[in-house]
C-alpha cells in the first residue's frame, strides 16, 4: 500500500476516535462495570452520519488506486471495528439502539464472525488482494476483536498470519561503489628521481669535459 494510504487510513482512524470521544462515555476499563450513562437516539444516529461520511471518504481515497471490489472487501473489517469501538462506550440499556453502520452499509449484523470468516477465506486464497490482508492486520492492531474478545493468543495467531501475507517493501540497492579516480601524476618510485636528478647534474659536466 502506498505511504499516503497508510497515512488516510490512519487519519480517519484518528478522526473517528475524536468523534467517539466527543459523543459518548469513555470506554470502561477492564474489569470495572459498563457505563450506564445514555447517549440517546438523536445522539446515536448523528453519530452514525459522521462514521458514514468518514468511510465514505475512505472509499473514495482508496478507490482512486484500486478496484471497486477490492476497496469494498477491504472496508468491511473497518466497518466492523467502527462498530465494536462504539458498542463499547454504550451502555447496556442502548445497545440495540445503535444502528450499525455494518447493517446499513452492508445488510449484516454479525461483523464479529464475519471479520474472521473473512481472514479465514483470503488466508487460503493465493490470488488475495494485499489490500484486504492490510485492513484485517490494521483493524486487529487497533483493538478489533470479535468473536475472540479476550482470547489474547487467539488474536495474536490472526495477526501473524496475515502479516506472513503482507508485501514487505522492496529493498533499496545499495549505491553501486565509487570509482576510484586515476591519478593525474603517477607514482614512480625513488629510484627514478634519483637516475633522473644524477642524468640533470652529470650532463652538463660531461658536455664540458668534451668540449676541451
Amino acid at each position: 500500500m502506498k505511504l499516503e494510504h497508510w497515512q488516510n487510513i490512519l487519519r480517519t482512524h484518528r478522526q473517528v476516535l475524536s468523534l467517539l470521544d466527543q459523543s459518548l462515555p469513555a470506554e470502561s476499563a477492564e474489569g470495572e462495570p459498563r457505563t450506564q450513562v445514555r447517549v440517546g437516539l438523536q445522539g446515536l444516529v448523528l453519530l452514525q452520519q459522521q462514521l458514514l461520511g468518514e468511510v465514505a471518504g475512505l472509499r473514495n481515497v482508496l478507490g482512486a488506486s484500486y478496484r471497486e471490489e477490492e476497496v469494498d472487501e477491504a472496508l468491511r473489517p473497518f466497518v466492523y471495528l467502527l462498530d465494536e469501538l462504539v458498542l463499547r462506550r454504550l451502555a447496556d440499556s442502548e445497545q440495540s439502539d445503535w444502528p450499525l453502520l455494518q447493517y446499513k452499509l452492508f445488510g449484516l449484523d454479525s461483523g464479529g464472525d464475519r471479520f474472521y470468516e473473512m481472514a479465514d477465506e483470503k488466508l487460503v486464497q493465493r490470488a488475495a488482494s494485499p489490500l484486504v490482508f492490510e485492513l484485517l492486520h490494521f483493524c486487529l492492531t487497533a483493538g478489533f476483536e470479535g468473536r475472540h474478545a479476550g482470547n489474547a493468543a487467539r488474536l495474536r495467531e490472526y495477526k501473524e498470519r496475515l502479516a506472513a501475507r503482507i508485501p514487505k517493501p522492496e529493498a533499496v540497492p545499495a549505491p553501486p561503489p565509487p570509482v576510484a579516480q586515476v591519478p593525474l601524476v603517477h607514482s614512480f618510485p625513488m629510484r627514478y628521481y634519483a637516475a633522473s636528478g644524477f642524468v640533470v647534474l652529470a650532463l652538463p659536466v660531461l658536455l664540458w669535459w668534451l668540449s676541451r
